[in-house]
């Protein structure tokens, strides 16, 4: 049995769990096999030699390919890279001559960033051979230059530079993958135009699986945390939140009772029952997370009062503000709705959110 993980570093929650885990199945058989991707930081090897100090089952059977140290990986990637451009018309055409100085000038570039090559030749692909050495001359060495480049691009050089910037503000502040149709809400003018196209052309940002966009790498989003009030939106992250939440509210608010029309109180929820459309599938996102964005805006006192002055940001939970008016008119509507998403712990959890999360001084 084989297992791969890719990106052991990343895991926030759970690491050192895992890699027990991993020492545990290492040990008690050997026809268990792992294959782990990391940064050197996480010094999976010690770790696990250090769980296996009783015996020496693990530090026999460990292998360590170290990408960094291995000599010409670059060089092989980048001929990996271009052989892939012969599967497409424009790379039918290229020369030995112009692969030579491809290899050359993006070797000399590259600084040994896989995936800033990955994304000069992902760029390759869209253009004429006999432009490709001119590009890669002048294409943004380092990938934080890059991600300026590629935002600069969609500001000046995209048909709807506006819809780019409010899809990447949307999918940067979500806390988990949103579909298309949750996006629609997310994001007023979602059903206006085809997302593909505008996800298209934020594509070294964006991508998208199983109707579900995503961004694309963590650079990515490294990148947009940096520079979102200076490239995205001008009130920054709490003016995002805040839009999301008056969106989120403003759906939800044509919730209603038994909106699936079961048959009586207590009724199993199967295929059968789930009515088509669904009307709970673009509110998803919206029911379980509206809570965390509305406490991401009181969380900054100082930007909510500006924001709060606004007559498009009306989400309060004053008296007769959007919140406050969607509590008292459909909160057993949005518990019936998470019962029927299968998330009513989620839902307990976001009330008691609610009562610790907002100050006082902000409700009176």
């Amino acid at each position: 049995m084989y297992f791969i993980i890719d990106a052991l570093n990343k895991y926030k929650q759970g690491l050192k769990e895992l890699i027990e885990l991993i020492s545990t199945s290492l040990i008690l058989s050997d026809k268990v096999r792992w294959l782990v991707s990391s940064r050197p930081e996480v010094d999976l090897l010690i770790k696990l030699k250090n769980l296996d100090s009783q015996n020496l089952v693990i530090t026999e059977t460990l292998v360590e390919l170290d990408m960094q140290s291995q000599k010409g990986r670059v060089e092989k990637y980048i001929k990996h890279k271009l052989s892939d451009l012969e599967r497409f018309k424009v790379g039918n055409i290229y020369t030995d001559d112009i692969r030579a100085i491809v290899l050359y000038k993006v070797s000399e570039q590259a600084e040994n960033n896989l995936l800033w090559i990955s994304l000069l030749f992902k760029n390759l692909k869209t253009i004429c051979r006999q432009f490709a050495i001119k590009k890669v001359k002048h294409y943004p060495l380092g990938l934080s230059k890059l991600y300026d480049y590629k935002m600069t691009r969609i500001e000046n050089k995209t048909k709807h530079p506006k819809y780019c910037k409010d899809i990447l503000a949307a999918t940067y502040l979500t806390y988990c993958p949103a579909s298309f149709s949750e996006l629609a809400i997310l994001v007023p003018w979602f059903e206006e135009i085809d997302p593909y196209t505008i996800i298209k052309e934020c594509e070294s940002f964006l991508t998208v699986r199983d109707e579900t966009v995503l961004l694309i790498y963590k650079l990515a989003k490294d990148y947009l945390e940096v520079s979102y009030t200076s490239r995205l939106q001008q009130g920054g992250p709490v003016q995002g939140y805040a839009d999301i939440s008056q969106r989120s509210l403003d759906a939800m608010s044509k919730l209603s009772q038994n909106i699936y029309a079961l048959p009586h109180v207590g009724s199993e929820l199967g295929d059968k029952t789930v009515p088509s459309p669904d009307l709970l599938q673009g509110l998803r996102y919206s029911c379980v997370y509206w809570v965390q964005h509305v406490c991401q805006v009181y969380s900054q006192l100082d930007l909510y009062q500006s924001i709060k002055e606004s007559k498009e940001n009306s989400f309060d939970l004053h008296d007769n503000g959007q919140a406050h008016k969607f509590l008292e008119e459909h909160f057993l509507h949005w518990l019936e709705a998470l019962s029927l998403m299968g998330k009513t712990s989620e839902g307990i959890l976001m009330i008691l959110s609610l009562g610790t999360s907002i100050p006082v001084s902000c409700l009176l």
